[in-house]
Protein backbone atom coordinates (compact mmCIF):
# COMPACT_ATOMS: atom_id res chain seq x y z
CA UNK A 1 0.00 0.00 0.00
CA UNK A 2 0.88 3.58 -0.13
CA UNK A 3 2.62 4.92 2.66
CA UNK A 4 2.21 8.80 3.35
CA UNK A 5 5.30 10.92 4.61
CA UNK A 6 3.95 13.86 7.12
CA UNK A 7 6.96 14.75 8.80
CA UNK A 8 10.92 15.29 8.57
CA UNK A 9 13.09 15.55 11.58
CA UNK A 10 16.77 16.13 10.58
CA UNK A 11 19.27 15.37 14.10
CA UNK A 12 22.28 17.27 13.89
CA UNK A 13 25.31 17.58 15.85
CA UNK A 14 27.11 20.52 15.88
CA UNK A 15 30.79 20.75 15.16
CA UNK A 16 32.58 23.94 16.20
CA UNK A 17 32.41 26.47 13.20
CA UNK A 18 28.76 25.33 12.82
CA UNK A 19 25.89 28.55 12.35
CA UNK A 20 22.53 26.95 13.68
CA UNK A 21 20.87 29.87 11.43
CA UNK A 22 22.45 28.89 8.08
CA UNK A 23 22.33 25.81 8.08
CA UNK A 24 18.87 25.17 8.37
CA UNK A 25 18.12 27.54 5.74
CA UNK A 26 20.05 25.89 3.56
CA UNK A 27 18.70 22.59 4.54
CA UNK A 28 15.08 24.33 3.91
CA UNK A 29 16.01 25.40 0.46
CA UNK A 30 17.38 21.97 -0.33
CA UNK A 31 13.86 20.65 0.40
CA UNK A 32 11.89 23.09 -1.10
CA UNK A 33 11.28 21.67 -4.53
CA UNK A 34 11.93 17.82 -3.48
CA UNK A 35 9.51 17.74 -0.58
CA UNK A 36 5.73 18.42 -0.65
CA UNK A 37 4.22 21.08 1.65
CA UNK A 38 2.01 19.32 3.95
CA UNK A 39 5.15 17.37 5.33
CA UNK A 40 6.64 19.00 8.21
CA UNK A 41 10.58 19.41 9.35
CA UNK A 42 11.88 19.68 12.25
CA UNK A 43 15.75 19.73 13.53
CA UNK A 44 16.69 18.42 16.81
CA UNK A 45 20.03 19.03 18.20
CA UNK A 46 21.81 15.99 19.50
CA UNK A 47 25.42 15.33 21.73
CA UNK A 48 26.12 12.25 19.49
CA UNK A 49 24.29 9.91 16.99
CA UNK A 50 24.40 6.39 17.71
CA UNK A 51 25.49 3.95 15.48
CA UNK A 52 24.76 0.38 14.38
CA UNK A 53 25.73 -2.73 15.41
CA UNK A 54 28.53 -2.53 12.33
CA UNK A 55 29.53 1.18 13.36
CA UNK A 56 27.84 3.22 10.64
CA UNK A 57 25.53 5.90 10.94
CA UNK A 58 21.62 5.11 9.64
CA UNK A 59 21.04 7.74 7.00
CA UNK A 60 17.44 6.81 7.37
CA UNK A 61 14.94 6.24 10.09
CA UNK A 62 11.56 5.26 9.00
CA UNK A 63 8.98 4.79 12.33
CA UNK A 64 5.99 3.44 10.55
CA UNK A 65 2.73 3.02 12.69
Amino acid sequence: GLILLNKIIFKIVQGNNYVKESAEIEILKSCYNRIPDNVKITFEYCISIPKTYRGKLKFIVSDIC
